[in-house]
């Protein structure tokens, strides 16, 4: 009798041995369970949270790209009006013919943006200078006249002039003489003359070039036994 009331003490702990086991087991398994997900839940977290900073830095990125572009084609529309309204003068030329003007009094003007230039009232050429003032125009002269070339240079800028006289076959009369100006956009502009004497009679060309070599200024005279 008592044997077998040992034998069922012995069961009955047993039973509660096992019974513990399976408990600590499964609550064991609850917690690593719950310690993954909890992980998960963490990871899942801090991407959202990456993924909304990179967002954000995309956005001010793309922003400020956007505003710099804005400020650019701002900038590009500006000029562009600034450039219709104040176009460039292309090089051209230009002839001033009036009434009373003969063949002789022509004078061709070539107008160039950022180099010297001349009106063709301001080249022409004389008898007789009072310092750097003519006294007059004059397209005929007497053989061992002296004959002054005289040009107020429109100059925007400081440079190197160069006046050429042309024979009445057309030919190159040596030397060709060369100015150095100073910048003067006044009324007179910058003036200068040349002073030459010719012993053959027949039509005679003055010619004046600018700094990037284009003709500016070309005025006819003549020299003749009589006037």
């Amino acid at each position: 009798m008592q044997r077998k009331v040992l034998i069922g003490i012995l069961l009955s702990v047993l039973i509660i041995l096992l019974a513990l086991l399976v408990w600590r087991k499964d609550h064991g398994m609850s917690q690593v369970q719950r310690d993954i997900s909890e992980s998960l839940e963490r990871a899942k977290a801090l991407k959202a949270k990456r993924d909304s900073v990179a967002r954000l830095v995309e956005e001010k990125r793309f922003k400020k790209t956007g505003y710099a572009e804005e400020i650019e084609n701002a900038e590009k529309k500006e000029e562009l009006e600034k450039v219709a309204q104040n176009p460039v003068p292309q090089s051209k030329h230009e002839t001033s013919v009036n009434s009373n003007t003969t063949a002789s009094d022509v004078a061709v003007t070539i107008v160039s943006g950022g180099s010297a230039s001349i009106p063709v009232e301001r080249f022409f050429t004389t008898n007789a200078m009072d310092g750097l003032t003519p006294l007059g125009k004059q397209t005929v002269f007497k053989v061992g006249d002296p004959v002054f070339a005289y040009a107020g240079i429109h100059a925007p800028q400081a440079e190197q002039v160069r006046l050429e006289w042309i024979d009445p076959s057309g030919k190159l009369l040596p030397p060709s003489e060369y100015v150095d100006i100073q910048s003067n956009t006044g009324v007179n502009g910058y003036r200068i003359y040349k002073q030459r004497q010719f012993q053959k009679e027949g039509k005679y060309e003055v010619r004046l070039y600018n700094g990037s070599g284009e003709l500016i200024g070309k005025t006819e005279f003549t020299i003749s036994g009589d006037y």
